[in-house]
């Protein structure tokens, strides 16, 4: 959303031109986020921005109605339009690497199954190149072999998905406020080419200091998974992990103003199915790898 509301390739423009006929109008500094209905050739049909079903689906109707009245010419993308984009965040799918989805809710300690926060729930997406992938495991991964998840990429987890993000948008952690998480793998079992790990650890994301929009604010957790590598596909084909921690504190843009000083979480980490779409991760701009591709000038 960052990229298409403040990028300057064809393909933002062309969305940006779209989205300024929507529920925001086009108004300086406001967000364009939101769900919009628009022909080939972007014609705006229909928007809204809600979370709500039923909103949602009568917008949908609203649009497909406005479709219909459109003339055949105005269905077809105009034969000389140039809207490719010159980069985009996913053309980096780290293919053949780790890719696991992340689930992020409230815990029940304040939060009875009747209220709402008990449904407040946020996901992403965690990428990991096949390199990084192979260093979960010992470099000899025989039963009971040990070893420490590089930092690199235990500081990757910590700053930039374990997070608050239950209710929305929020901050990453910088990498001086992540300094003593640690996660560890544990050989299990090693059939011909299958290891099994398993995976433990601490983390914590620590801002302490107050900003001008957001509170003293972190995140703990406390970590365990199971996995499994496949050694000849250089891959794994079984991954999970939660992590189980408190959250503290607010930041400008996750709606914690007013809810409780602190509150138990918990995040799920499990293999994204080979079919996903390849979404990328919300911090993906923060990814400090070589194999993100970035815009031209960042």
């Amino acid at each position: 959303m960052w990229r298409l509301q403040q990028g300057s390739d064809p393909e933002c423009v062309f969305f940006q031109k779209m989205a300024d006929h929507g529920h925001y109008g086009g108004r300086p500094g406001q967000t364009r986020q939101g769900i919009y209905v628009c022909s080939p050739g972007g014609k705006f049909l229909a928007s809204i921005n809600s979370n709500d079903p039923d909103r949602v689906l009568a917008t949908l109707e609203q649009g497909l109605k406005a479709w219909e009245k459109l003339s055949a010419e105005e269905r077809r993308l105009p034969p000389n339009s140039e809207i490719k984009p010159r980069h985009r965040w996913e053309d980096s799918f780290p293919k053949g690497g780790l890719v696991l989805s992340l689930f992020t809710r409230d815990l029940p300690a304040d939060c009875d199954p009747g209220k709402p926060c008990a449904k407040q729930w946020n996901q992403d997406r965690v990428w990991f190149s096949r390199g990084e992938a192979r260093r979960w495991l010992p470099q000899d991964p025989k039963q009971g072999a040990k070893q420490q998840v590089p930092e690199e990429l235990v500081s990757r987890l910590a700053r930039l998905h374990l997070v608050d993000t239950v209710n929305g948008q929020t901050s990453p952690f910088s990498p001086g406020q992540v300094k003593g998480s640690e996660i560890a793998t544990e050989v299990l079992e090693r059939q011909g080419g299958r290891v099994k790990i398993r995976i433990t650890g601490t983390t914590k994301g620590d801002a302490a200091e107050r900003g001008r929009r957001e509170s003293a604010h972190g995140v703990e957790t406390r970590i365990l998974g199971h996995a499994t590598y496949d050694l000849d596909k250089e891959a794994f084909v079984e991954f999970q992990k939660v992590a189980l921690g408190t959250r503290w504190g607010y930041t400008e843009l996750n709606a914690r103003r007013r809810d409780t000083e602190s509150g138990p979480l918990g995040f799920v980490f499990e293999l994204a199915p080979a079919d996903a779409p390849p979404v990328a991760p919300a911090f993906i701009r923060n990814y400090d790898v070589p194999w993100v591709s970035r815009p031209e000038g960042r």
